[in-house]
């Protein structure tokens, strides 16, 4: 798969390995993202997948901090089961 920027738009399946590098592998992305932002990325659809479910809204969380923090957005986190969950 080529890795470059064919439209303001773009739509990334990323898929985790249940490993510590899957955080090294998203602050990539987030570089990448940034430099496509730079070229005319308008819109991102952005996927995160891996075979133990459960770790994904952890690898989301952390993505979207880098995210907001790199590129100036202001996406909402996603609670995880380590965050205090009340309904009051």
């Amino acid at each position: 798969m080529h890795m470059r920027l064919t439209n303001n738009e773009a739509f990334i399946r990323y898929v985790g390995a249940n490993h510590k590098s899957d955080y090294s592998r998203l602050d990539d992305w987030v570089l990448r993202l940034a430099d496509w932002k730079a070229k005319g990325l308008k819109k991102v659809h952005f996927f995160v997948h891996q075979n133990m479910e459960l770790e994904s809204p952890l690898l989301s969380a952390y993505f979207i901090k880098k995210v907001n923090s790199s590129l100036d957005c202001d996406l909402h986190i996603p609670a995880t089961l380590g965050d205090e969950l009340s309904l009051f």
